[in-house]
């Protein structure tokens, strides 16, 4: 079975469990930051999976 691979709920994850003591700008920093990270390795992995 293969799994989905969702940046959004990756980004969203990673935020939920950050510090509780980081503000929101720093809260949708670190959400953006990994959203684009996430969708980084999304595209190498469907990149790789078409060699």
């Amino acid at each position: 079975m293969e799994k989905k691979f969702d940046p959004e709920k990756i980004a969203l994850a990673i935020v939920a469990s950050s510090p509780h003591h980081l503000s929101i700008p720093e809260k949708i920093s670190l959400y953006m930051e990994a959203y684009d990270e996430a969708s980084e390795t999304l595209k190498q992995l469907i990149d790789k999976s078409e060699d």
